[in-house]
């Protein structure tokens, strides 16, 4: 009898190690609560134990006259044997909530779409990388942030600019694009891509636009202008003491009866002539 009381018990505690099927616990997102959730469900087992049934057979012995038949005879016997049992119970499992998704054994959220520069960290939401920002026409793109304004260029990753088409980097200001010329500019500086602003007192030559020259407010006379308001008198010539734009000739002999017209050139005054061999 004691037999019967603790053998069945046995067999129901390694029928419940046998259903028993341990796994690995669910995280959270990079090892937190987010995306976890806990859910309860109704589950069937089938446990099988041992215990003791009345059950019959039939067993056959010679009958009748003679003992001529076979007569049948029904027996009933105790014996100990498996018991099948089907029963439902209550299960708290924790899973990963709507808009998680598990990823080796991680609630890791889902983003419809993959955006630059930028992580998933919530359903259908994104976070800057460092050095990005959100912009302000979409969630889903994050721009660079420069510490300073780009100057004819744009900021194309954290604190670096990339110049516009026909400017290259300024050799000492990372922030900073320079226009480039394709000539040197003559007088003038380079503004714009293959574009010469001129210098104050010059003015564009209207031959060559990457050439300025220089602007003088009266003509040189027997000279060139040569910078603004400058006059640079020809060879032979010097200049007058009280004009600045006009250049006198210089004859090395001074001239008598005349005067010098010309470098080393007199020409004589009126009733004088020229001497046949050329003296003055």
């Amino acid at each position: 009898m004691e037999c019967r009381m603790w053998f069945p018990t046995l067999v129901l505690f390694i029928g419940l190690l046998y259903i028993y099927k341990p796994c690995a616990a669910l995280r959270g997102f990079k090892d937190t609560q987010m995306g976890l959730c806990t859910v309860t469900t109704t589950v069937t087992r089938s446990m099988t134990m041992m215990d003791w049934k009345r059950l019959s057979s039939m067993r056959s012995r010679s009958c009748g006259f003679l003992w001529s038949n076979t007569c049948y005879d029904t027996v009933w016997n105790t014996e100990y044997v498996p018991v099948y049992i089907d029963y439902t119970e209550q299960e708290m499992e924790t899973v990963c909530c709507g808009g998680y998704s598990n990823t080796g054994g991680e609630c890791v959220p889902v983003c419809s779409r993959s955006c630059a520069h930028s992580e998933c960290v919530a359903p259908e939401t994104w976070s800057c990388n460092s050095g990005y920002k959100k912009s302000d026409w979409s969630s889903c793109v994050c721009d660079a942030v420069c510490n300073k304004d780009c100057e004819h260029g744009e900021c194309t990753s954290p604190n670096f600019c990339s110049c516009h088409a026909g400017y290259q980097k300024h050799p000492f200001d990372n922030y900073v694009c320079l226009p480039v010329c394709n000539k040197t500019c003559e007088n003038s500086k380079c503004t714009a891509p293959n574009v010469c602003s001129c210098n104050i007192g010059y003015i564009k030559d209207p031959s060559d636009s990457y050439k300025c020259n220089p602007i003088c407010s009266k003509e040189c006379k027997n000279g060139r202008c040569t910078a603004p308001d400058v006059c640079s008198c020809n060879y032979g010539y010097e200049k007058d003491n009280l004009d600045s734009y006009r250049c006198n000739p210089v004859c090395r002999k001074k001239c008598q009866f005349g005067e010098c017209t010309a470098p080393e050139i007199c020409s004589c005054d009126d009733g004088y002539e020229k001497r046949y061999f050329g003296q003055l």
